[in-house]
């Protein structure tokens, strides 16, 4: 690959620290996590702050106007405290606006998740950076190219752009599990994507279709952080609990928690959140097994995304599940384990949420144990 972006990348003796600031859920700190991994294998050391970073990765969300409005005040304090670092943006508001993202003064490059996996070369790549153009790069304007036009881009003035709506390359997509993340608890992302399209999710966009990690690199992944003495992993995706079924043949999420308790090693493992359908007799015959106990393997926790309590709320919201499917769940998870922590999400002033609607969902919360 002589001459190619790929084959260019090498250990940079110019550009020594880096800083990653992550924003939003388990999937982008994992991701962050990821994007730590292969700048240290780059030669990197991380910076004890960002004003003393050569390289800031700003990790952005995009579930609300808020988040995206808390990533755009980072990026301006970076670049009025550290003028000279490369500041690399990436993740979901990357995603959703990439030339409003590279409008933002200071900003060398902007990687949609679409191809997170080019995050650590174009951060690291010593042909691709704002000072090499006498500090013109700021004012010109961004450039959408494509991965074939990558090599030929790096030496144009101007942020480096990648983006793909479609998110056709899944392999660009891709993160390798940072075993080495500075947790005791890590995230393992085993999926990533979804396709309910939630009235109110913007995720779809951002995320792309539901993506799965297949179950021999997930087993691999959890035996090389067992190896190197870990103790406990989160499994963590973006609607995880449809793990496998793209996968050919397809799997089951409960195929891979059963492998994983089974297979390897690992002292205990923990569930991120799963939508309330996905929690059927299956799974919950693994937490009999697995979650009861001293020093159970399969730590008893769940996590059911509720939204609201309100089946006309619900229904607008295009959630599928009604208030008394979720009521089952919990309940069935209480009874197998009494003293689980049971966690949900809700919102309230959904668009058109009526003073009954949300008295719904207080009554029905209240009457949830």
């Amino acid at each position: 690959m002589a001459g190619s972006f790929a084959g260019r990348i090498g250990k940079l003796s110019n550009v020594a620290e880096y800083h990653v600031e992550n924003f939003g859920c388990r999937a982008s700190r994992s991701d962050g996590e990821a994007i730590a991994a292969g700048l240290r294998s780059q030669g990197m050391s991380e910076a004890s702050r960002p004003g003393s970073a050569h390289v800031v990765i700003v990790n952005t969300c995009s579930v609300t106007a808020e988040a995206e409005r808390t990533a755009r005040a980072f990026v301006r304090r970076v670049r009025r405290e550290n003028p000279e670092a490369r500041i690399v943006v990436t993740g979901c508001y990357a995603q959703r606006a990439p030339q409003e993202v590279a409008a933002l003064e200071g900003v060398d490059a902007v990687i949609g998740n679409s191809h997170k996996g080019l995050a650590v070369q174009a951060a690291a790549s010593p042909g691709r950076s704002r000072w090499s153009h006498d500090g013109t790069g700021a004012e010109a304007s961004a450039e959408l190219i494509s991965v074939a036009a990558l090599t030929q881009s790096l030496m144009r003035p101007g942020p480096l752009v990648l983006v793909d709506e479609t998110f056709a390359h899944t392999e660009l997509a891709r993160l390798p599990f940072a075993a080495d993340a500075h947790q005791t608890r890590p995230n393992l992302k085993v999926q990533d994507g979804c396709g309910n399209r939630c009235s109110f999710c913007v995720i779809p966009t951002t995320r792309g279709p539901s993506r799965s990690v297949p179950l021999e690199g997930c087993q691999e992944d959890v035996r090389r952080f067992t190896d190197g003495g870990g103790q406990e992993l989160v499994l963590s995706g973006i609607n995880l609990g449809r793990w496998g079924r793209d996968l050919k043949p397809a799997r089951t999420f409960v195929d891979l928690v059963e492998a994983i308790l089974r297979l390897t090693a690992l002292p205990r493992l923990r569930l991120s959140s799963i939508e309330p359908m996905d929690w059927g007799a299956d799974l919950l015959a693994l937490f009999a097994e697995f979650a009861m106990g001293q020093r159970p393997r399969l730590a008893p926790h769940a996590h059911l995304p509720l939204q609201s309590g309100s089946d006309g709320v619900l229904r607008r919201m295009y959630r599928r599940y009604r208030p008394w499917h979720y009521a089952e769940r919990v309940e069935a998870v209480r009874t197998l384990l009494p003293d689980a922590a049971i966690g949900a999400d809700v919102m309230v002033g959904f668009p058109g949420e009526t003073d009954t609607e949300f008295r719904e969902s207080y009554d029905f919360i209240a009457r949830s144990r």
